[in-house]
């Protein structure tokens, strides 16, 4: 598919929200509703954009997202979106006019779900930047809610880490499930020293030492208790990796059952 028209679009967005000045929620309703969703999945949007080494010209460009909404919205698509200044798709995605036609993968895909986590006394979802998407998406979703209930897992972690204290996203929402869930929210905040903050600053490494984990999960650092789900910058996912393998963790496969389940994901511009 080189352009787009008419005859090769397949959804439309019809929400365009932003939430600070570089981040966005985008709202796609695709004309055929998707057969199945699972949360922790992405999908694929294009358009075309003005060609770099040719502004007369357009080119076609595609990127992957995460889905914030619940398996259960399969006919409206919401998306956490961090426009990139300077990229090729982000800032043409974002300075749309709703309605807008475009293209959406008609599925969508993805294994970074709960099916292929082990049962734990906590799980631990960590992100950064716009990976919180996912765990939001799972959060929602009842498929999540009946394990915790059912105690499959039973306590849940939700630890995000962001540069400025108006990059911690969806907190009316946040704020819901953890009261109706067994949920503890902790966000920690790198580099806004312009800005009051009461919570933890630094980087995301600090909540694992064997003490301040036990304090907001009452569990012991342990692949014994815990099952960990990484999503964001690579480089993050790198380091909690090397600090996790220390205390016994090692990465979940299908054929080696593990502990530890990541998404390289970073900002698609």
């Amino acid at each position: 598919m080189s352009s787009l028209d008419d005859n090769n679009t397949n959804a439309t967005l019809v929400q365009c929200n932003p939430l600070t000045k570089q981040l966005y929620s985008l709202r796609v309703k695709p004309d055929t509703p998707f057969s199945s969703l699972v949360a922790g999945q992405f999908v694929s949007l294009a358009l075309p954009v003005p060609n770099p080494q040719c502004q007369t010209e357009t080119v076609f460009v595609k990127r992957s997202y995460s889905i914030v909404s619940s398996e259960e919205s399969k006919d409206e698509i919401e998306l956490y979106v961090a426009r990139v200044d300077g990229g090729v798709l982000t800032p043409h995605l974002c300075d749309l006019s709703v309605p807008y036609r475009l293209w959406m993968s008609p599925q969508a895909t993805g294994y970074f779900v709960l099916a292929e986590v082990p049962t734990a006394d906590v799980l631990v979802l960590v992100a950064t930047g716009t990976g919180l998407a996912p765990y939001l998406s799972m959060l929602t979703s009842l498929s999540t809610q009946q394990l915790l209930t059912r105690g499959y897992f039973k306590k849940c972690m939700l630890i995000h880490g962001v540069r400025q204290v108006c990059d911690l996203g969806y907190q009316p929402l946040i704020k819901r499930l953890t009261q109706e869930m067994p949920c503890v929210y902790v966000p920690v905040v790198s580099r806004d020293e312009q800005t009051a903050w009461s919570g933890l600053r630094g980087h995301i490494q600090q909540i694992f030492t064997p003490h301040l984990f036990e304090s907001f999960t009452g569990y012991a650092l342990s692949p014994l208790h815990a099952q960990v789900m990484l999503c964001g910058h690579p480089l993050m996912i790198e380091s909690m990796q090397t600090l996790l393998a220390g205390y016994g963790f090692k990465r979940h496969r299908r054929k080696n059952k593990g502990h530890i389940h990541f998404e390289k994901y970073w900002d698609k511009a």
